[in-house]
Parts: C-alpha cells; sequence; structure tokens
C-alpha cells in the first residue's frame, strides 16, 4: 500500500519519534510493510490507536520519561518468572475467584490447531495512528512511552521484561500498543496445549481482564493464534 508522509511526533534520548495516520483496516498492513525495513531504517512500527489513545501516550512519553537505555538494560537481565509470581502472588490473594475461572484447568481438552485469525484493527473502522520509534526492537517500546503503572499494568521495568521474554521464547512481535491495548504478533504459533496452558497463566499475571470468565478459553483463544490481543479495563 502507498505509505501516507510522515508527521514529527515527538522526541527521547534515543532519536525522533514520527507518526502517521491512516485507515484502521490498512494499518496491520502498513505495519508489515514498514516492519520489513526496520532493520535498515533503524525503526519499529507500533500502531498506538485512535486519536485520544494517540494523546494519552504522547502525554505520557513526555511527561515522566523512564531512562529508557537503562531500563531496556535491565530488563534483558530480569528472571521473568519472578515477575510472573508476584503478580499471581496477588491475585492469587482471592482463592475463589481463580477457582471460579477454572485456573487449573486440563490442558488434554483443548483441541489443538493453527487458527485462521488476524490483526484486531482489520475489523476497526475510523483513522488510527503508527508511530515509528527509533529502536530495533518492538519489545522496548513500553520504555518509549513510559507505559505502565497505572491502574492493574505492569511497571514499566515489567512490561519491557515481559515482552522480552515471550519475545525471545514465542518470536512475539509488538504490533500494536494503545492507552488499554496491546497486540503481538507471532509466526510460530503455540501448538502445544501445556504450552497454551502456561501462556494463558502469564497473560493472566500480564492482565487480569485477558481472563474474565473461563482459563481453559483463554488457553484455547491463544493455542495456535498468530495474534495475541490483551487488554486492561
Amino acid at each position: 500500500m502507498a505509505k501516507t508522509e510522515e508527521t514529527p511526533w515527538f522526541e527521547n534520548p534515543t532519536g525522533p519519534v514520527s507518526i502517521v495516520g491512516v485507515p484502521a483496516d490498512e494499518a496491520f498492513s502498513l505495519w508489515t510493510e514498514y516492519r520489513s525495513e526496520t532493520s535498515r531504517t533503524g525503526r519499529w512500527p507500533v500502531i498506538v490507536g485512535d486519536v485520544r489513545s494517540r494523546d494519552i501516550l504522547q502525554a505520557s512519553a513526555l511527561g515522566e520519561p523512564v531512562d529508557i537505555a537503562q531500563t531496556v538494560e535491565v530488563a534483558r537481565e530480569l528472571d521473568i518468572s519472578h515477575i510472573l509470581l508476584d503478580r499471581l502472588s496477588e491475585l492469587m490473594e482471592e482463592p475463589e475467584a481463580l477457582e471460579e475461572i477454572g485456573f487449573d484447568f486440563d490442558p488434554d481438552l483443548l483441541q489443538a490447531k493453527r487458527q485462521d485469525d488476524e490483526s484486531y484493527f482489520n475489523s476497526e473502522s475510523g483513522e488510527v495512528f503508527l508511530a515509528l520509534l527509533p529502536t530495533v526492537n518492538g519489545w522496548e517500546a513500553p520504555a518509549h512511552f513510559s507505559y505502565g503503572e497505572w491502574n492493574d499494568y505492569p511497571s514499566v521495568l515489567d512490561h519491557v521484561a515481559m515482552l522480552h521474554y515471550w519475545n525471545e521464547r514465542h518470536g512475539t512481535e509488538l504490533v500494536a500498543l494503545t492507552y488499554d491495548t496491546v497486540e503481538l504478533y507471532t509466526a510460530k504459533p503455540i501448538l502445544d496445549p501445556q504450552g497454551a496452558k502456561r501462556l494463558a497463566h502469564e497473560w493472566f499475571a500480564y492482565s487480569a481482564d485477558n481472563v474474565p470468565e473461563d482459563m481453559s478459553e483463554a488457553a484455547q483463544s491463544l493455542l495456535g493464534a498468530r495474534f495475541w490481543f490483551s487488554w486492561w479495563d
């Protein structure tokens, strides 16, 4: 697709950030095009949502910026299992709620199959915006936007560490980061039911809103999926 003109958005210590407006149902196609150029341009594309989401992220990035380089360096070395356990332990203070959503389900009941899924934005309308961050690693994006530590979001550091962990383990790439959602893409979907159960637990620790009713349903939605969609209420 033809690219629209980039507009300077803001600048952080790692370099300038540009932004492009695009129809929502064309956003993933444009993301794919920019992503294919990352090794040459040194920029990572991120869909940041509509006008409201764009403005919230800009205010966050400029309001209390974090040390991006230090955050990324520390996040690379963090033991993600401790982060996940800490977040799960907070949720496990209400064991009745965990029992209600079937936390410890039998993964053998899941149907292992590759899904024909697509980006959330493919079915959306209106204009959204795509930011071009001065990095070749999409998992660093929360640091560029000081994204985290409000409501039940992970801290900025934990957020970067978790996205890095999934990138290393499953090859996930950040597609979208709006004020209340994250979308990841992987070319290598999980096809192992036990792996899907483990991921469902991690996805629940990332945001309890990802599993509003049933843990096995969450695992089934992740099994064989190329797109992983997270949100915070």
